[in-house]
């Protein structure tokens, strides 16, 4: 054990001897075969499979600098990662895979495989139907989300849990790719198709209005210590089998308000149905997913409310949450919190430089054009009339219908 006794960057040839060192996963004379299946933006996952049995774990190493970026950061960041794993069992059994041993010194999280699992996002953009979808995920973010508020813990209990989450690096790197960047290019990463260009310079860099009202989403961002979030809640980081969904890499996990997650799961939605929009065609496979794409993101907004209604008003210990009315003005708070950060969340996806597959696996240019002012013109409107949103998901719905068909029909 004594080359693991400091960290370094382990490789596909490095793990396989690493893992051997752990007893109780795999022996010394097993037959080993290392892979690595990650395709994230920051850390490294290998898939170790004894392939004499077909037994396997997954092991997730956090690298010193950022993989697509090279940017250096701390190793340590997946401590926060391996923590928010085994608190969301708690809170949800079998909603996040099982957390096995997580390694301080060589910053690698020891996980379930979830053999068999498919990503979200790509039976999406196949415009695959995944049944169940808005019950698992609002059952997740409710169960999650507001049994670690004020309400429900006792004051004490969530300031110390609060300083456990303190996530300063992955909070920044929110802070700026969803908050700043989108709306300033201030660091030269943004990229779209170039013939939308001078229209995010007129929509969005040069609107004066909307700029404020971002800066004012960020600040509320920096400051309502609300939740204990997930913190990248977006259809990439679901894995789906039949109707059974798995949520993954709380690496971003913080207190914070509690829309962000919920928002983004919604942003993450209407770019699917954006996508449906300008590649849709008449068969029955579309049509079938149309309608089920639709309920769902109406659903997500109605569940998430009802349900959190529910544990507020069954479940709260604190005596002024108790008070006629409050669940009803607190969740009003969150849904419109919700509408902004879904509209940060598009366009982080669409201006920004985290690329989502919805947008990039368009191929026809026309059809891509649409589809980028779409979005950019949809989350332009939750930002400035956030105000306007509730517990009825249908509205958003209709606001990205609506601009979808003005930019057709222009």
């Amino acid at each position: 054990m004594a080359q693991y006794d400091h960290y370094f960057h382990l490789t596909n040839n490095d793990v396989v001897e690493y893992v051997k060192e752990k007893q109780e996963f795999f022996s010394k004379t097993d037959n080993l075969k290392c892979t690595e299946i990650g395709d994230g933006n920051i850390n490294f996952v290998f898939r170790v499979e004894n392939i004499d049995t077909n037994e396997s774990i997954v092991i997730k190493h956090a690298a010193a600098t950022a993989r697509v970026s090279g940017k250096p950061m701390a190793p340590t960041h997946n401590r926060i990662e391996a923590k928010a794993l085994k608190l969301q069992g708690k809170y949800v059994p079998g909603a996040v895979p099982v957390l096995y041993y997580y390694d301080p010194v060589m910053c690698c999280i020891f996980m379930e495989d979830l053999k068999g699992y498919k990503n979200f996002r790509y039976l999406l953009c196949d415009h695959e139907v995944s049944e169940g979808f808005a019950e698992s995920v609002t059952d997740f973010m409710s169960s999650l989300l507001i049994r670690t508020t004020d309400n429900i813990l006792l004051p004490e209990n969530k300031r110390v849990l609060a300083q456990e989450y303190a996530n300063p690096e992955m909070c920044e790197i929110t802070e700026r790719l969803v908050f700043t960047d989108p709306f300033t290019d201030c660091h030269r990463s943004n990229l779209v198709c170039v013939e939308n260009q001078n229209f995010v310079n007129e929509n969005i860099y040069r609107d004066e209005n909307l700029l404020l009202q971002a800066a004012q989403i960020k600040s509320e961002f920096q400051s309502n210590y609300q939740a204990l979030i997930h913190g990248d809640m977006h259809t990439g980081s679901i894995l789906v089998k039949g109707n059974s969904f798995k949520y993954l890499d709380p690496e971003f996990a913080c207190y914070a308000p509690i829309g962000f997650d919920v928002g983004t799961v919604l942003g993450n939605m209407i770019l699917a149905l954006i996508n449906l929009f300008v590649t849709r065609t008449d068969c029955e496979k579309d049509k079938n997913y149309s309608k089920w794409l639709e309920t769902s993101i109406s659903d997500i907004v109605r569940l998430f409310y009802e349900k959190s209604r529910k544990i507020l008003v069954e479940e709260s210990v604190d005596h002024m949450s108790k008070c006629k009315g409050f669940s009803e003005s607190y969740l009003r708070t969150i849904m419109q919190d919700t509408a902004g950060y879904c509209g940060t969340e598009m366009l982080r996806r669409i201006i920004g430089f985290a690329k989502v597959r919805d947008i990039t696996s368009i191929s026809d240019t026309q059809k891509k054009i649409i589809a980028e002012r779409t979005g950019i013109l949809t989350a332009k409107y939750l930002i400035m009339h956030r105000n306007e949103f509730g517990s009825d998901g249908s509205l958003y719905l209709k606001v990205t219908r609506e601009v979808y068909r003005s930019l057709i029909n222009h």
